[in-house]
């Protein structure tokens, strides 16, 4: 008897489900099947993916969904796109209110466009139309819904759920609904756990054990052969902005060329025209149009993306680099073969991203308008940690595990299996990594995609299920390769924390030195202080090259010039370590040849090294001579982990076009090793030019307004380092840091000068109330004369004055220590809580008399710990200018003198900055840290046979003396260490700072 399986369950149906899309079509495959059914609950979170695996594996698929919440409880599957259209409405409202009444909506209407499979008695008896009852055989009592159905005269349908596709995988199905409800295994209500029977038995079985089903198991094959229709994926979906929009769209380009352009060229007007001219017969003008519109309403942006190689994006203000003088040409991103839009990402400064989006959902509505949504999937270290919690391990245990845990491996990785068998656990943590495994990569819920936002020409909820996310916003159920694959164009609107520091240090350069600099004129491509100084790398605090690995390749290069500052960006890849070294060593002079002759042309601007996305595209179509759609095809799957399967059928027809011109393997090979180098992420060159002129505006800030910009990445934080680290650069650049003073800082921290002044905002508990007071009055009335003075015109509270006193923000208004300080506010507080208030006396001026007793002041190590409790670091001194007393060792040296030692033993002490860990070839773990003394920051090296004996001790900001062999590559010093020791404090106190430093 021919029948389908109506109710499959994928990954999608979150904490459900245990099979992924591809499992569930693969398997319907080797059973012969000619349906696949998917059956989600309150979702279509994979749909994509559904329709494209059943495509793949030659399936009819059936788009169907199992509808939940108070009101209501069954199977809905679409007749045709309408029906689609309505589901998605309907699970948009079971996402957007608890109250949704389900039931309601579904007996509202008949069913026309698709069909309802319920057990609810109100709905078989009142809906008429697409409406079967629900015989579910893994229900005990299902004889009796189906004699209820026949007494109502409603057509049964045969359901035998499937949540596993193993009768084993009942197991992980457990352990996934423990981990969603919190709680151990065996407290799992039985009620909410799917029997052992969940998976898909044989056709056989299921024949045999239901054949008095004969009428139900039938019904599945109608409801199958009424269920097919075409889905149109990837069908570009955006609004109109105008009813003349292409017009609209040329009149600005045509408004803006002088502004761009003082002397208007023959070369920029054809490039226009020729731009305009594909943009019209693509129909992209309105997209075009709307990023205009809201990229209008700030003044600092950085627009990336391919289309940052468009001259139209460049003349509407939407990027900042010139294409023509660049070299970005337009015909790879936007062209006849190619359907979808070209990429918009837009940053914005962090601090005003949000406002651009509420303008974006105001403009186009909150129903045609919505982010994308992120699948947060189980990583390595959540999966550890959730199926040792539903297993009953103690929390602290969890910890000393998880803590070392790193967040990514591939999924099928013996990682977790190492790890237990070297971590000297419990024999129950065996179990739990086994588990882990299984448990790790699948989804768990939703969250905000960083910048995605897509708009729509009818309300989203027609296309997708909407979601509303913790902080409001709504998001669709889709991520964002499946999002673009279904045919959303996303907008990413980025939140960028330099363009708030360029932002807010040209302000400063403004109101110090009256001097205005423009943001879109903002060009220093060519100030000498500038390269040289991104010759060096001396650029922690600029934008995308402050990280130890950029500093250090622009260091080996030499080269700060903007041409090569694009390439760096862009080769800077995880999986490009081999080609950057052989860049560098091109760079600097080793003659080398070509590949293959046809790949000097195109790479010759990078020595014949793969940088960017499109010389994957390049090579594909004019080396292998694949068609374009295939060629750009291929650098889509590189990038995408989850196209393995079309990767390959790729790479077969990329060797193929080698061959075909004779080429020899090894050679193919070679070009096929550089072009999976991109796995992972990697940039087109629009991209990484627009990245590299913010970095070229950062870095000449840094040096020619040294102390505004340093205290502007301070201010906006969130950079690659912490505030301790860019205060120590700060310094290492010959500028002071003030800390907080009552009569100078302001909330955040500001530069002017020479001088960086600590904001309020790095002292820990301070009320955000009290700040905004002591500055209104401050800048109303003048400087404050004392701590009474200040006391008596903020009304501070005596929790915030106590705060101020320890964090010495008196220090230059007041002669007494901070004992005596803290005496004087407790006693103007405790005399004026005790004021009468018909006393003639006023005791707030006897309160300013009161001299306080002789105290001691605090020792300095107190003072330490304060500062480490208070600021979150030592911050008065360098901590390494504290912790050197405590090292007896004369051979520890400075570490700007490891230069002078390179091929030898040193030994040099230093605070922990920054870590990488990163695998070998042979799937060994190792680090690369970065420690700094007082005098340098300096990198080491953490080979795996050192790495798994020091480095899980270690903790940021505690001193170490590091023992290692001093190297130098390309003559960029790093220390290959052998042992590392923490330095010990000798004093009760010390002990108790080093120990909060640890802490």
């Amino acid at each position: 008897m021919d029948f389908v399986l109506l109710e499959n369950h994928s990954v999608y149906s979150l904490c459900e489900g245990t099979a992924f899309m591809s499992e569930l079509a693969a398997h319907a495959k080797a059973r012969g099947e000619e349906f696949l059914a998917i059956c989600d609950t309150n979702g279509f979170y994979g749909i994509v993916r559904f329709l494209q695996e059943c495509l793949q594996q030659g399936l009819k698929p059936i788009i169907g969904a199992r509808l939940r919440n108070a009101s209501f409880n069954g199977i809905l599957v679409a007749r045709n796109m309408k029906g689609y259209a309505q589901m998605c409405s309907l699970i948009t409202g079971i996402h957007q209110s608890d109250t949704f009444n389900l039931k309601g909506e579904i007996l509202r209407k008949p069913a026309k466009n698709y069909f309802v499979i319920t057990q609810d008695r109100e709905v078989l008896a009142k809906q008429r139309g697409g409406v079967f009852a629900e015989i579910n055989v893994l229900r005990k009592d299902y004889g009796a819904d189906r004699s209820y159905a026949k007494r109502l005269g409603v057509q049964a349908v045969f359901i035998s759920p499937v949540y596993f596709l193993k009768k084993e995988d009942h197991h992980l199905h457990l352990l996934l609904k423990a981990i969603a409800q919190n709680v151990k295994l065996s407290c799992v209500p039985p009620g909410e756990i799917e029997t052992r029977y969940a998976y898909p038995r044989s056709r056989e079985e299921i024949a045999s054990g239901y054949a008095s089903l004969g009428d139900a198991l039938r019904n599945t094959m109608l409801i199958a052969r009424k269920s097919q229709f075409d889905f149109p994926l990837g069908t570009p979906i955006f609004p109109k902005f105008c009813d003349n929009s292409f017009e609209r769209l040329k009149a600005l380009c045509y408004e803006n060329l002088e502004k761009r352009y003082p002397r208007v060229t023959p070369p920029v007007l054809r490039r226009l025209e020729k731009e305009l001219d594909i943009i019209e017969r693509k129909g992209f003008a309105d997209y075009f149009l709307v990023v205009q519109d809201f990229v209008k309403h700030s003044p600092y942006t950085c627009g990336r993306g391919s289309a940052a190689a468009a001259l139209v994006s460049y003349l509407l203000f939407i990027t900042h680099v010139d294409p023509l003088r660049h070299n970005l040409f337009f015909e790879r991103f936007l062209n006849e073969e190619r359907p979808d839009p070209p990429d918009i990402d837009v940053d914005f400064p962090w601090d005003t991203r949000d406002l651009i989006l509420d303008y974006i959902f105001r403009r186009y509505s909150k129903k045609n308008s919505a982010m994308v949504s992120n699948h947060i999937t189980f990583s390595s270290r959540s999966s550890v940690r959730e199926v040792a919690k539903v297993y009953g391990v103690p929390e602290h245990e969890i910890a000393s595990v998880t803590r070392n845990i790193g967040y990514y491996y591939d999924r099928t990785s013996d990682e977790f299996q190492e790890y237990a068998k070297h971590s000297e656990r419990s024999p129950l943590f065996t179990r739990v990594f086994q588990d882990a495994v299984e448990v790790h990569g699948r989804p768990r819920h939703l969250s905000v995609h960083c910048g995605g936002v897509v708009i729509t020409p009818r309300p989203i909820y027609y296309y997708i299920p909407v979601e509303k996310a913790l902080k409001g916003v709504n998001i669709i159920q889709l991520e964002k390769d499946q999002a673009e694959d279904f045919g959303f164009v996303k907008i990413d609107v980025l939140g960028n924390r330099s363009l708030a520091v360029v932002r807010d240090c040209l302000e400063l350069i403004e109101k110090h030195y009256g001097e205005k600099i423009r943001y879109e004129e903002f060009n220093p491509l060519n100030d000498r202080s500038t390269i040289d100084m991104l010759r060096k790398g001396d650029t922690i605090g600029v934008f995308y090259v402050e990280s130890p690995a950029m500093r250090q390749l622009q260091k080996k290069t030499g080269h700060g010039d903007y041409e090569h500052l694009v390439i760096h960006s862009s080769i800077i890849r995880p999986a490009a370590n081999i080609y950057i070294r052989e860049y560098v060593e091109r760079l600097r002079g080793k003659p080398w040849e070509p590949l293959l002759p046809e790949m000097g042309e195109i790479l010759k601007d990078s020595y014949g090294i793969m940088c960017y996305q499109e010389d994957i595209t390049r090579i594909a179509l004019e080396v292998a001579g694949m068609p374009l759609g295939e060629a750009d095809e291929i650098r889509k799957v590189i990038l995408r982990k989850n196209k393995i399967r079309r990767k390959l059928e790729l790479k077969d027809k990329f060797y193929e076009g080698l061959w075909r011109k004779r080429v020899p393997e090894e050679i193919i090979e070679r070009i096929w090793e550089m072009i999976e180098s991109f796995s992972g992420y990697s940039f087109r060159k629009p991209h990484s030019a627009s990245f590299a002129l913010l970095s070229f505006k950062c870095c000449y800030l840094k040096a020619h307004y040294p102390a505004e910009f340093m205290g502007a990445v301070l201010k906006n934080q969130g950079g690659y380092y912490s505030p301790l680290a860019y205060i120590s650069e700060a310094r290492r650049m010959g500028l002071r840091v003030e800390l907080p003073d009552i009569n100078v800082s302001r909330q955040e921290y500001f530069g002017q000068g020479n001088t960086i002044s600590m904001g309020f905002m790095q002292i820990k508990n301070l009320s955000l109330e009290i700040v905004r007071r002591l500055v209104e009055e401050r800048e109303r009335r003048g400087h404050y004369e004392g701590l009474i003075d200040f006391m008596e015109r903020t009304g501070a509270e005596l929790t915030d004055t106590v705060i101020l006193i320890k964090a010495g923000c008196f220090r230059n208004v007041e002669r007494y220590n901070q004992p005596q300080l803290l005496f004087m506010a407790k006693n103007f507080r405790h005399r004026g809580e005790k004021r009468d208030e018909d006393m003639l006396c006023d005791l707030t001026r006897y309160s300013r008399r009161v001299t306080p007793p002789p105290m001691r002041d605090i020792r300095r190590e107190q003072k330490l710990r304060i500062e480490q409790e208070l600021f979150g670091f030592i911050a008065s001194v360098h901590p390494m200018e504290y912790y050197r007393r405590f090292i007896d060792d004369p051979q520890v040296i400075p570490a700007r003198e490891l230069e002078r030692h390179v091929g030898r033993t040193v030994k040099v002490a230093g605070i922990l900055v920054t870590a990488k860990t990163v695998l070998t070839r042979n799937a060994e773990l190792m680090q690369f840290i970065s420690f700094e003394d007082e005098t340098a920051i300096f990198e080491t090296i953490f080979f795996p046979r050192v790495y798994k004996k020091y480095a899980l001790r270690l903790s940021h900001q505690a001193p170490y003396v590091l023992t290692g062999r001093v190297g130098a590559e390309f003559e960029v010093i790093s220390l290959n260490v052998f042992s590392i020791e923490m330095v010990r404090c000798r004093t009760d106190a010390a002990r108790q700072a080093i120990d909060t430093v640890r802490g």
